[in-house]
């Protein structure tokens, strides 16, 4: 494969390991087209463990999202560098296999979940859901006294548990609209750059919840 990938530089990559049965997060950092891509090492990569535990030739599977679908690729490891940064070299994919995620509606529900900001956690629950965002409800004097919670475009992060899934997943997103009553406010929000791993939970949630 000698064209660029549909990737962007910074993409938050999943990196699977059959052999260690491990999911390691890092991001994409450079490449050369055809020859080979570039990504940040791993922060639990230990130096001294790397030739015994992750050799040159280890084999993995790597997983991102790009506009709205899930992309993979079978890929090895080429070689590493240390200084000046902790670099992984990674061999260019011959093939990439995408999933079109299909647009799914806006599913009504009512999972718990806790809002992060800069300075606030907020306790609440998501109203409805979709592949793209979701409505979140808090209660309004949660956000009194807060001019932060307010703002638009601001980053949030969502923990919620979703059904079927044995842990808290992270949405990464932004605040597009708030809507203010004298009990109950309501956040619009719209996700940013979803870790691939919870991009997949959350598509196979929605998928099973509109065929119910």
């Amino acid at each position: 494969m000698d064209k660029r990938l549909t990737i962007d530089l910074g993409t938050l990559l999943v990196l699977e390991f059959d052999e260690t049965n491990r999911r390691l997060k890092s991001e994409l950092i450079g490449m050369d087209p055809g020859n080979f891509l570039l990504i940040r090492m791993p922060a639990n990569f230990q130096e001294r463990n790397l030739s015994r535990m992750y050799p040159k030739g280890t084999t993995l599977i790597v997983r991102y999202v790009y506009e709205g679908s899930v992309f993979g690729f079978q890929s090895y490891i080429v070689s590493y560098m240390l200084q000046p940064s902790r670099l992984i070299f990674l061999s260019y994919p011959e093939e990439v296999e995408g999933h079109n995620l299909r647009s799914a509606r806006r599913i009504n529900c009512f999972l718990p979940a806790t809002l992060k900001s800069v300075n606030h956690d907020v306790h609440g629950f998501i109203i409805d859901l979709s592949n793209t965002g979701c409505r979140f409800r808090l209660k309004a004097e949660d956000m009194e006294d807060s001019d932060e919670l307010h703002q638009l475009h601001l980053p949030v992060i969502l923990k919620t548990p979703i059904p079927g899934v044995a842990q808290e997943l992270d949405f990464t997103g932004e605040v597009r609209n708030v809507k203010v009553d004298s009990e109950v406010n309501i956040m619009g929000i719209q996700f940013v750059n979803l870790d691939p791993e919870s991009q997949e939970y959350l598509n196979h949630y929605l998928e099973q919840a509109d065929t119910l």
